[in-house]
C-alpha cells in the first residue's frame, strides 16, 4: 500500500491522527484541517430508509462540516462495498446494519474533478 507523506490539496506534511469514533489512525493534514487518503477511488454511501424517511447525518469534518449529507466514505483496504457502507453507517451515524442486510443499488463513475499538482 502507498504511504502518504504529503497533502494532495496544500502540499504540508501529513500525520496520523485519529478521529473521532475510529479506532484507526488516519492520515490528516493540520493546515486544510481534513484527513487524507491513501486510495481515494471508491466511495459507498449508505441509504437508510423508514417509510417517506431517510436518514441524514451532519457532518462532523471537513470538508463541508456543519452540513447535512447522507453517511459514506471512502472504502478501505479489503473491504467489499457492503462492509465499507455497513463501516461508514456505524461511525457516522451510530447505526449498527450486518452488512449482510444491505442491497447494491447503484454503481458508477464521477470524472475525476480535483486534481491538485504539486511539484
Amino acid at each position: 500500500m502507498v504511504e502518504l507523506s504529503y497533502c494532495p490539496e496544500c502540499g504540508a506534511r501529513l500525520r496520523r491522527h485519529v478521529l473521532a469514533g475510529e479506532p484507526r489512525k488516519h492520515w490528516f493534514c493540520a493546515v486544510c484541517d481534513a484527513p487524507r487518503h491513501a486510495h481515494p477511488l471508491i466511495v459507498v454511501t449508505c441509504f437508510v430508509s423508514c417509510g417517506q424517511r431517510l436518514l441524514w447525518i451532519q457532518r462532523n469534518l471537513e470538508p463541508q462540516r456543519g452540513l447535512w449529507a447522507i453517511p459514506g466514505g471512502y472504502l478501505e483496504s479489503g473491504e467489499t462495498l457492503a462492509q465499507g457502507a455497513a463501516r461508514e453507517l456505524r461511525e457516522e451515524a451510530g447505526v449498527l446494519l450486518p452488512s449482510q442486510r444491505l442491497q447494491l443499488y447503484m454503481t458508477g463513475a464521477i470524472t475525476f474533478i480535483n486534481q491538485v499538482y504539486v511539484g
